[in-house]
C-alpha cells in the first residue's frame, strides 16, 4: 500500500468497507482470516485487528469467537440504522470516509422569537443563542444550518463550539443525553443568498429539514433548520407498519 499520513488500519478499513458495500463480501459471508488479510495487505496482524475492530464498530461485521468475522452489512440494514439514529454530520460523513468542517456565519445572544418560545416551550423574553453556519464535506459546502439554543441550557456556548460538532458539545461538554428529534422535511427553492452560501450555479430544489431535539426528560433543548443541496445529501427514512413487540 502507498505511503500515507493516514494510519494503515484506517486505509484498510476503508478498503474493506468498499469491498463489502460493492458486494465482494455479502451479508452472512465470512471475511478472510487475519492471516489471509495480513498477506493481502502486507501488514502486521495488529494492524489487521485494528481494521477489523473498526468494521465491527461500524456495524459492518460481527466477530464470533472461534468462527471468525461475519458480514452484517446490507444496503437495507444500513439505511434502516441510519434513518433511526441521530448522528452528527461529522459522524455521518466519517462513516462515508469523508471529513466534515463548519463555518460560522453569525452568532448572537438575543430574545427568543415567539415561534421559538412556542417550539422550545420557553417563557417570553427568554434569551437564546442564534447562529448560522455552513457545513462542508471535504471542503465542499453542502448544508446551511440555523439554530436556536437556550442560554439556560448552554450558558457558555460560543462560536468556537459551533466550529465543531454540536452534538459533541451538547453530550460530552454539557453532559446532556439526547432522546429523540421531531423532524419536518420540505422541498424549497433557494434565494440568491442561499445559492451563494452553498456554491450553487443554478436554482434548483433543496431539502429543508426543520427539527426540535429533546433530552431524556422530554424537554426540548434546541431548534434547528438545515437546508441541503439535494445533489450532495438525501434524506432517507424507514417506517414500520407493525410494532416490533409481538404482544402489542
Amino acid at each position: 500500500m502507498k505511503a500515507s499520513t493516514v494510519p494503515l488500519y484506517v486505509e484498510i478499513t476503508k478498503d474493506l468497507t468498499s469491498r463489502i458495500e460493492q458486494g465482494e463480501f455479502r451479508r452472512g459471508d465470512k471475511l478472510p482470516t487475519e492471516q489471509q488479510l495480513t498477506q493481502q495487505y502486507h501488514v502486521s496482524r495488529v494492524t489487521i485487528r485494528q481494521a477489523v475492530q473498526q468494521l465491527a464498530n461500524k456495524g459492518y461485521i460481527k466477530k464470533i469467537q472461534g468462527s471468525g468475522s461475519h458480514v452484517l452489512y446490507s444496503p437495507q440494514n444500513l439505511l434502516m440504522n441510519r434513518s433511526a439514529q441521530i448522528l452528527s454530520y461529522s459522524e455521518e460523513l466519517r462513516q462515508r470516509g469523508k471529513h466534515a468542517s463548519y463555518r460560522v456565519i453569525s452568532f448572537s445572544l438575543q430574545e427568543a422569537p415567539t415561534k421559538i418560545c412556542t417550539r422550545l416551550d420557553l417563557h417570553s423574553e427568554t434569551r437564546v443563542y442564534y447562529y448560522e453556519r455552513v457545513l462542508s464535506s471535504d471542503d465542499i459546502p453542502y448544508c446551511y444550518e440555523e439554530g436556536y439554543m437556550p442560554y439556560g441550557f448552554f450558558p457558555d456556548l460560543s462560536a468556537t463550539h459551533l466550529e465543531h460538532s454540536r452534538l459533541d458539545y451538547v453530550e460530552k461538554d454539557k453532559g446532556i443525553e439526547i432522546d429523540y428529534s421531531h423532524q419536518i422535511v420540505q422541498a424549497i427553492l433557494p434565494d440568491e443568498r442561499m445559492m451563494h452560501l452553498l456554491g450553487l450555479d443554478e436554482r434548483k430544489p433543496l431539502i429543508r429539514n426543520s427539527h426540535v431535539t429533546y433530552d431524556m426528560s422530554g424537554k426540548p433543548i434546541f431548534s434547528t433548520v438545515n437546508i441541503f443541496d439535494t445533489d450532495s445529501y438525501q434524506a432517507n427514512f424507514i417506517k414500520k407498519r407493525h410494532h416490533s413487540d409481538p404482544d402489542t
